[in-house]
């Protein structure tokens, strides 16, 4: 289990930095010129689209990071990773359609490029079958880069 368990705080390392995409919310505002402030709403929108994307993903990804700090490799586990799958496939068709600034749909693209590598090792654990420690922590890594990202091009704390 301790292979597990490595694996499992990769995943949790994964939730605890997409929370913190629907815990902030800074907004700007801009009064100078109309082009500032048409880009500050499309920044907000999109802001608030992919913060409502990142709390239902947050509300399974629980349930799996959970059953996986608690050693969980049963049948109910199992389930929590294919909702997880499910819920990162279900975002990641979102926000890859959000309007956003450029910028902001470079950052996202490359967390649903960093998403769709961790959704088939999450996937393994569907199976009863564990992924590659070393494999499933670097995709957790990168996802967790890829919010943090996306986090600081949307003005989120």
């Amino acid at each position: 289990m301790p292979s597990l368990r490595r694996a499992a705080g990769a995943g949790i390392l994964v939730l605890l930095l997409m929370v913190v995409a629907v815990a902030g919310c800074s907004g700007s505002s801009s009064t100078a010129a109309s082009t500032t402030t048409t880009a500050a709403a499309a920044t907000s929108s999109c802001r608030f689209e992919y913060q409502a994307a990142a709390a239902k993903l947050n509300g399974v990804a629980r349930y799996f990071s959970q059953a996986a700090q608690n050693g969980q490799m049963n049948e109910q586990f199992a389930g929590f990773a294919a909702n997880y799958v499910d819920a990162m496939k279900t975002f990641d068709s979102t926000v890859s359609v959000l309007d956003c600034p450029a910028d902001v749909k470079a950052d996202l693209a490359q967390l649903v490029a960093a998403q769709a590598t961790l959704e088939p090792l999450v996937a393994r654990f569907a199976t009863g079958d564990r992924p590659p420690v070393a494999e499933f922590n670097a995709a957790a890594q990168s996802v967790a880069d890829a919010v943090r990202r996306v986090n600081t091009a949307l003005g989120i704390s």
